[in-house]
């Protein structure tokens, strides 16, 4: 996030952060967690790598987790959850990310680089969201580096990466 001192220093600023320009920065990560946090109500849970620590003799100590925190109320949460799910529709604005197997629900996004290749600008598209929408297990997020064109890229690797979660659940249900 950019500091409040860059923020108040123009009026631009304020509005490109309110639409995800300007010097906001966010990593795959960050966005799985912002994700995380729609499809639990509200709840920020940071981040974490470390499941625990094993010992010498093959003895798992859990790690402590982050305390998680409310980023936002759970009737926004469900707003959200609503609005990517109409996203993935037939009128929705990412439909090629739609699964065809199972379901999914996401927001697709551009992130321009400011530079430009043959005359285009070069972005990085992303797609980001959860499966299966209506009881999310998983976060998917898919980010296309150096693309010339938005969510055409990322979007259907995401829908691959959600039919192959989708048939993964099945297999671990016949076990």
């Amino acid at each position: 996030m950019p500091s409040l001192a860059t923020l108040l220093s123009s009026p631009s600023e304020l509005a490109n952060l309110a639409f995800g320009q300007g010097q906001l920065l966010v990593t795959p990560v960050h966005l799985s967690a912002l994700v995380g946090a729609v499809v639990n109500d509200g709840v920020w849970q940071t981040p974490s790598l470390l499941v625990g620590l094993t010992d010498r003799f093959g003895k798992t100590t859990p790690a402590d987790r982050p305390t998680a925190v409310r980023a936002f109320s759970a009737s926004t949460a469900a707003a959200l959850r609503r609005m990517m799910e109409l996203v993935l529709t037939d009128d929705g604005t990412s439909a090629n990310a739609a699964p065809l197997w199972g379901t999914a629900a996401g927001k697709s996004g551009t992130a321009e680089t400011g530079w430009y290749e043959d005359g285009s600008q070069v972005v990085q598209s992303w797609m980001a969201g959860y499966c299966p929408a209506d009881d999310p297990r998983y976060t998917v997020i898919v980010l296309v580096e150096n693309s010339i064109v938005s969510g055409e890229r990322s979007a259907p690797i995401f829908r691959t990466l959600c039919e192959e979660l989708y048939f993964y659940d099945l297999k671990q249900e016949k076990r």
